[in-house]
C-alpha cells in the first residue's frame, strides 16, 4: 500500500468510533488529515533524528574513552622523560618489589607473571 493510502488508513481508523468526528463538514475533516498527516511525518523526523543523536552519543562515549587512553599513555610518557619509568628486562634483574614508579612490561610476560602468582597462591 502507497505511503499516502496507509496514512488515510490509519487517519480513518483514529476516528472511526468517534461520532462527533463524522458529523463534521468535509473542510474540516480535509483539515484534521493534513494535521494528523503533518503530525505522522513530524514523528517519523524526530524518530529519525533521535537515532542520529545516539549514533552521536556512542561517539562521544568512543571519544572520551580514546582521549582518557591517550591521557594515561601522556602520563607514562612524561614519566619515563622525568626518568621515573623502568623498562622490564626480563633478565631475572627486575625486582617489582622494589620498584615505585611506572613499568613498561610487554603483555605476554605481564600474563606470565600474573599467572604465575595465581598459582603461588593457589
Amino acid at each position: 500500500m502507497e505511503p499516502s493510502k496507509l496514512i488515510l488508513r490509519e487517519f480513518e481508523d483514529a476516528f472511526a468510533g468517534d461520532a462527533n468526528f463524522q458529523s463534521e463538514s468535509a473542510n474540516t475533516k480535509a483539515w484534521a488529515l493534513q494535521a494528523f498527516t503533518k503530525g505522522r511525518t513530524v514523528a517519523r523526523t524526530i524518530e529519525a533524528q533521535e537515532k542520529k543523536i545516539a549514533g552521536f552519543v556512542e561517539q562521544a562515549k568512543a571519544a572520551e574513552a580514546h582521549t582518557q587512553k591517550l591521557r594515561r599513555e601522556n602520563l607514562l610518557y612524561a614519566a619515563n622523560a622525568r626518568g621515573e619509568f623502568w623498562a622490564w628486562q626480563g633478565d631475572e634483574c627486575d625486582h617489582l618489589e622494589s620498584l615505585t614508579c611506572p613499568v613498561l612490561i610487554p603483555a605476554a610476560e605481564l600474563r606470565a607473571l600474573l599467572e604465575a602468582a595465581k598459582t603461588e597462591r593457589g
